[in-house]
């Protein structure tokens, strides 16, 4: 191969590298990443109406006077409205499903790996998870041994993932 011939290869393999970095760029940009973001906690002034949910599961409002029932349930959280009210109690009751599972079908083993989802992909509509090794990451479902305990989990609890994370089920890959 000649100097020009090497030249005009190099200029090829240079467009074909570009072509790549280009179309990996879009991809990512094209990406939704969602992460898991509960509804904002409410602190009512007196006379503000909020909305707050009981052990049983049911939700109630009422206005703020601040005597010692509003200030107990204000300790525990309280929202602006209903619909981010039912959000977090579907999410801490989701949460909660998949941790027992968890607990009775992988528990976590000390000292094994720290498997995590770290976030939903809504091209490859999939969870997609990651180890840490240097810093514990904030995980709102815990931690587990291996990615196939991770696996086994989103797979048996998908539904309850997709809660936690905010995907709405009948639209996931959008």
């Amino acid at each position: 191969m000649n100097d020009k011939e090497r030249l005009e290869y190099a200029k090829l393999s240079r467009k074909m590298i570009d072509v790549t970095i280009n179309d990996l760029e879009q991809q990512i940009n094209n990406e939704k990443q969602i992460t898991p973001v509960a509804p904002e906690i409410f602190f009512p002034e007196v006379g503000e109406k909020y909305w707050f949910f009981e052990t049983d599961g049911d939700i109630f409002s009422s206005e703020s006077t601040k005597v010692p029932v509003d200030e107990e349930r204000i300790s525990l959280g309280v929202y602006r409205t209903r619909e981010d009210c039912e959000r977090t109690l579907a999410i801490q009751q989701a949460t909660v499903r998949i941790k027992k599972w968890a607990q009775e079908n992988v528990p976590f083993e000390e000292g094994q790996g720290m498997w995590f989802v770290k976030f939903y992909n809504t091209n490859s509509v999939e969870f997609v998870f990651d180890h840490w090794m240097y810093y514990k990451v904030v995980s709102p479902i815990g931690y587990f041994s291996t990615s196939d305990d991770l696996s086994s989990c989103i797979e048996a609890n998908k539904d309850d993932f997709l809660t936690v994370w905010g995907v709405d089920s009948g639209k996931e890959n959008k």
